[in-house]
Formats: structure tokens, sequence, C-alpha cells
């Protein structure tokens, strides 16, 4: 296949590859780059390869050296119906990086952060991620280890928020992670006490 056949002209794909490459470099040093006199040009190809989603520049955060642990999981769904609520729920999720579909013996896969090895494991034991909305023939859970090239990822932190139920609707007060303090609960709600807390901090003292 060659770039004619993409839906993107070349210079929108140079474009991309520079932002991959160093997502901190300036309009103008993009414009230079791809040889145009304006950065407005290059500002405006940006602003419509994001609109048309082909692209998203986002901050990736290193996970080893957040000490961060990262859990791919595996679901083989006995309905369709299943396979799609498994995506539907956990892409609303602020602990996923990333759900969808699998070709194979599995068929949706999901992969998460949690900040130690304790609270993956309540999430992987308790119904963070054994949730009795869904059904499921068999279910395969694979820790990410010390070797992961590139480390970075798209994880995102919700830490303002003020709710007090998790998008998939569970409670972090009826679970017996959370009140052992093995969990340190949603990030997505008011009764989360981990790390990522820092932004409620700020709020706080700024009152």
């Amino acid at each position: 296949m060659g770039s004619s056949d993409l839906p993107l002209d070349n210079i929108s794909l140079y474009l991309a590859a520079l932002l991959q490459r160093d997502g901190r470099m300036s309009l103008v040093d993009l414009a230079k780059e791809i040889g145009v006199s304006s950065h407005n040009t290059v500002q405006n190809r940006l602003t419509e390869m994001h609109n048309q989603k082909y692209l998203r520049v986002v901050a990736e955060m290193n996970v080893k050296k957040l000490g961060f642990e990262v859990v791919l999981i595996l679901y083989s769904t006995l309905r369709d119906e299943d396979h799609s609520k498994i995506i539907n729920l956990y892409s609303c999720c602020p602990r996923v990086i990333q759900v969808g579909s699998l070709i194979g013996n599995y068929d949706v896969f999901i992969l998460a952060y949690a900040e130690n090895r304790s609270v993956l494991e309540s999430l992987t034991r308790g119904h963070c991620f054994y949730n009795e909305q869904i059904q499921f023939s068999e279910r395969l859970i694979l820790i990410l280890g010390e070797e992961v090239k590139p480390p970075f990822f798209p994880i995102e932190f919700p830490v303002l928020s003020e709710e007090d139920e998790t998008p998939c609707k569970a409670n972090c007060t009826d679970c017996d992670s959370y009140k052992k303090e093995h969990c340190t609960g949603c990030p997505g709600t008011e009764y989360y006490n981990g790390p990522l807390i820092i932004e409620k901090q700020k709020k706080q003292k700024n009152k």
C-alpha cells in the first residue's frame, strides 16, 4: 500500500512522524521542517487531523518510573452483547489505558494500571475487573514485567472528581479491599485516597 492509498497526505504523515519523535516541537519548528512559511498552516493542519480523529497529542507517562503496575486482561465472552458490554463498561474506567476487540481465542482485551501490587490484586480479584454485569467463559490475567519498551502509556489522572459512584456503577465503600485499605479506590470518585490526589490538595489549599 502506497501513501496515496491512505486518507492522509505526505505532509500530514510527516507532521505525525515529527511529533512522534518529539511532541514538544513548536509550530514554528514544525513549519520549518515541512517547508511552509507560516506556522498557522501547521496549526490548521493539526487541528483538522485532531478534529477528524487521526491524531491526538497527549502526555504519556513512564509507568516504571512511577512505580505502577500494568495488567493485560483477556476475556473470552459467551455472547456478542457481553463483548460489547465489556468494551462500553470499561472504556469509561479511569484505570483503563485501552480496551478493545481481539481476533482469536480471546475476543476482548483490557490494558489497565494500578498504583502498586496490592491495588492490582484488589482490582483483579474484586468487582472492578470481575464485574457481575458481564459474563465470560474464560479470563486470562497477565502482568507486564520490568522490560517494557517504550515504557510510556497515555494514563489519565481524573483527580478532581467528586462523584460518589464509579463509572462501572460499583461503590468503593462496599468493597472489602477498600475497607481494609488494600485498594486506593477508584480515581474517578471522591473515595480515592491514592497518590493521584495532588490537584485535590492544591484546590483545598487555595480555599
